[in-house]
């Protein structure tokens, strides 16, 4: 698509969900893993089935022939709340995952998949506005394509062939050009003796500064480029997220519904009771028919890592004994495993470089970082001033820059 409905398809892309619980700050001593989606956007590329055909316009009723829609709609009611809720708002700039009040009677852009999870899993009641739909069926090349780039690098893992880092390269980057933004500019490159011809012809749509290339008789141009004329697969792109969403969705919500606690999601991984996950697991096979644990496309893993701990009980899985969780971005796992006292850190804190924490952390805690986590969350109203460059080099220009 381009032009008008590709910025309309735009309006759906919305990147993952992290928040803590309820928005809430949390300090914990319940066991937790960090539960990893296995590779979430390849696992949703993976199931999804791409609409084919151009996009029809409808106003009012989703036509009922539609293979795959994205639509504007008015929310009317939410029937059940959550802990993680679907619904995302924009308040004062911030991203705001809720599902109160404040979510109501607002116009969402949303695609087919967000829109059956909304109804799924948090009864919503909606308004449809407009929107685009396709109905010339679908394909499943993308998935096909997906599974064998995946079955690759597993083997070449299993090989110890580094040329798997390639196909993991190919796998992460696939989504992102689906959804790479329009140019509204483009560079001309014009010989010397067609300048003038070329500032005749391209007045209008001038931009910027033109230049000569040094030693050359060649120039440099800058023209404005119509919208319409740049083309991108953001209907897929957008899929991708909705889709990946979906598959962290029907974890989180049947966690929720099974009362095992999750306190905190960050796109593709959960920090969540770790004595409950086998009966998590139990039921989302009897769910959905496949396996919740593995190492497979659509599946999750233990995701805590700890060079300290692993070294000293190779075969021990790691997990956190207490954590402190802040605010998005903003936590620590004190990491361990069983039948030991010894613990590592896992220190989470957007913005701040371990060298500032650390120089902090030594300063005025007495080089416990614990008691840095839990002086913040203790007095949340309290300012802490970080010094981002202590602990870094210094650096002089001399007459050579």
């Amino acid at each position: 698509t381009s032009g008008l409905p590709d910025a309309f398809i735009r309006q759906m892309i919305v990147g993952g969900r992290c928040m803590t619980r309820d928005n809430h700050a949390w300090h914990t001593k319940i066991p937790l893993v960090d539960f990893d989606a296995v590779s979430l956007y390849p696992s949703a590329m993976s199931i999804m089935k791409i609409p084919l055909g151009r996009p029809l316009a409808f106003v009012g009723e989703i036509p009922k022939d539609a293979d795959y829609y994205v639509v504007l709609i008015k929310l009317k009611k939410v029937g059940i709340h959550r802990h993680f809720p679907l619904i995302r708002i924009e308040e004062n700039g911030e991203n705001i995952w809720t599902d109160d009040d404040r979510c109501l009677n607002r116009i969402y852009p949303v695609d087919k998949r967000t829109l059956k999870d909304w109804v799924k899993f948090q009864g919503v009641e909606y308004e449809v506005i407009r929107g685009l739909y396709w109905c010339g069926g679908t394909t499943d090349i993308l998935g096909d394509y997906i599974k064998s780039l995946f079955l690759k690098r597993k083997q070449l893992k299993k090989e110890k062939n580094p040329l798997e880092k390639v196909y993991k390269l190919i796998l992460n980057s696939t989504y992102g050009k689906m959804i790479q933004k329009p140019y509204n500019t483009q560079k001309c490159i014009v010989p010397e003796d067609k300048v003038e011809d070329f500032i005749n012809r391209n007045y209008n749509y001038l931009a910027g500064d033109a230049y000569q290339i040094e030693g050359s008789k060649l120039w440099v141009f800058e023209k404005y480029k119509g919208i319409k004329n740049t083309f991108s697969f953001s209907i897929v792109g957008e899929m991708v997220l909705s889709h990946s969403k979906h598959l962290m969705n029907r974890v989180m919500c049947l966690a929720e519904d099974l009362g095992i606690m999750i306190f905190y999601q960050d796109t593709d991984s959960m920090h969540i009771e770790r004595d409950r996950v086998p009966e998590l697991a139990a039921e989302f096979e009897k769910r959905y028919g496949f396996p919740l644990i593995g190492e497979d496309l659509c599946q999750f893993h233990s995701d805590f890592s700890s060079a300290k701990l692993e070294a000293m009980y190779p075969n021990r899985e790691v997990y956190a004994k207490e954590s402190w969780f802040l605010a998005k971005k903003i936590y620590l796992d004190v990491l361990t495993c069983d039948d030991t006292d010894e613990v590592d850190y896992h220190v989470r804190f957007k913005g701040i470089s371990p060298s500032a924490i650390a120089a902090v952390v030594n300063r005025e805690f007495g080089g416990d970082v614990k008691a840095l986590y839990a002086d913040l969350y203790d007095h949340p109203d309290r300012s802490t001033t970080f010094n981002l460059a202590e602990g870094k080099p210094s650096f002089e220009l001399d007459k050579t820059m």
